[in-house]
């Protein structure tokens, strides 16, 4: 006698949310900022950079979330944050660099 196995009935599953915090990252350069977030369990839901090349870089490694923008521009974060079609923001990071570059200038004006 053989036996038979039994009938698997699968049903369509909604898909998970994703439970994972998302980051917005300010002035994001390639996303070294980003990075440490993501290895944190962070899910980078978009980069905010003015330089091209850096959101560019920025894109290429976390998917296509980079705005290539002054941030000076954003006058309605919440405005943006739908327009940019993210369904929520946890935590804004971002980081200034200490040394003589293009983030030089605004790091200056927040110390003033």
């Amino acid at each position: 006698m053989l036996a038979t196995k039994p009938e698997v009935v699968t049903t369509a599953q909604p898909p998970m949310p994703d439970l994972a915090p998302v980051a917005l990252d300010l002035f994001c350069g390639a996303g070294g900022l980003s990075l440490g977030f993501e290895r944190a369990g962070y899910r980078i839901g978009l980069g905010v950079e003015k330089d091209e090349l850096a959101c560019q870089t920025h894109r290429h490694n976390f998917g296509d979330h980079c705005y290539l923008g002054d941030i000076q521009g954003i006058t309605d974060p919440e405005a943006f944050v739908r327009e940019q079609n993210l369904e929520r923001v946890d935590v804004i990071i971002g980081g200034l660099s200490s040394v003589k570059g293009k983030c030089a200038p605004m790091a200056i004006r927040i110390a003033d």
